[in-house]
């Protein structure tokens, strides 16, 4: 019988280092604990790197009429790094489902408020969380 073709990542071993540990073998004593809450995100993505951009939004500037960010995080990581975030992510909110019952869906942002001005252009593409 041939081998089984898994669609998960192997997370035994990524260049001589376990990636995904569990919190008991990792010495977080000289972590600066940080939190941030977004409401609005965007990934861009490289040859070389993944980024989740996490932005808290107050509103709409009745001026411009485009979402006013507050604040920004931008976590850059390697494909590989986020292949297992990805797969973390989506085993995560399959047990919150089963715990707590379905997530509800994201509220819709009217498309004039995500699409970009010509002057904002930017290389690289972006893909909003919200499902586009």
């Amino acid at each position: 019988m041939p081998d089984e073709i898994k669609n998960e990542p192997d997370t035994s071993q990524q260049g001589g280092v376990n990636v995904l540990l569990t919190p008991e073998e990792v010495d977080y004593s000289n972590v600066r604990k940080q939190t941030f809450y977004a409401n609005h995100g965007s990934v861009a993505a490289s040859l070389f790197d993944m980024r989740l951009i996490f932005n808290y939004i107050e509103g709409v500037d009745a001026t411009t009429n485009k979402l006013t960010a507050r604040e920004n995080l931008t976590v850059l990581m390697s494909p590989e790094l986020a292949l297992l975030v990805c797969s973390a992510l989506a085993k995560a909110v399959q047990e919150y489902t089963q715990k707590f019952g379905p997530v509800r869906p994201a509220p819709a942002v009217p498309r004039k408020l995500l699409e970009p001005s010509i002057a904002e252009g930017s290389a690289t593409r972006r893909s909003n969380l919200e499902g586009e």
